[in-house]
């Protein structure tokens, strides 16, 4: 059982008789409806944007794993680390989402069930955030690290290993304000 089903009203069932005498459900979706105002090559170019963006950040994260950096052997550095893979997979699980989205044909706006606005758009704008939150977590841990072993040797590939969470930081900033430029447009229909 779902305790918290946020779509559990936006769900519609009536039962029809079909040619056999049958009862069967006919299920459909009375829930709210989001709008973007955009064509379909409109929409192919976002998603490159965005495939662009995460591309960008899964870049950077592998660079950080190529430094070797001292802190890459203790563990509440490279936990955090890691986790940075996930928020990136579930961005592209959310850019997968967006891409098979169907356009309607008769007008030229993507028009989206609520599930579908939360599993696409919705999706990749919190995995940013969270990408967000966890490069600031691991430059967090590795400051600890360096201050606490400051006369380790390869402290440099630290200060290194430092900026590329900063690059990470500014990639995913950077989408933020593609976000607030191209998807704020999404209107609520009622």
């Amino acid at each position: 059982m779902i305790i918290h089903n946020p779509y559990k009203d936006d769900f519609r069932h009536t039962p029809e008789v079909d040619g056999k005498g049958k009862f069967k459900d006919k299920f459909y979706y009375d829930g709210e409806f989001y709008s973007l105002s955009c064509s379909k090559k409109e929409k192919g170019l976002y998603a490159v944007v965005c495939f662009l963006f995460i591309a960008a950040v899964i870049t950077v994260i592998c660079l950080q794993g190529m430094l070797n950096s001292p802190s890459s052997r203790t563990v509440w550095v490279v936990l955090p680390y890691f986790i940075q893979f996930l928020t990136a997979g579930y961005f592209i699980l959310g850019l997968i989402d967006y891409v098979l989205l169907k356009m309607s044909s008769e007008s030229k706006s993507l028009r989206m069930s609520r599930p579908e606005f939360d599993g696409s758009i919705a999706r990749m704008k919190h995995s940013m955030i969270g990408q967000i939150v966890v490069a600031a977590l691991v430059i967090i841990c590795d400051v600890v690290f360096i201050v606490k072993n400051r006369n380790i040797e390869g402290i440099s590939r630290e200060f290194v290993f430092l900026g590329l969470g900063v690059v990470i930081i500014a990639i995913a900033m950077g989408f933020g304000l593609f976000y607030n430029k191209k998807f704020s447009k999404v209107v609520l229909e009622k």
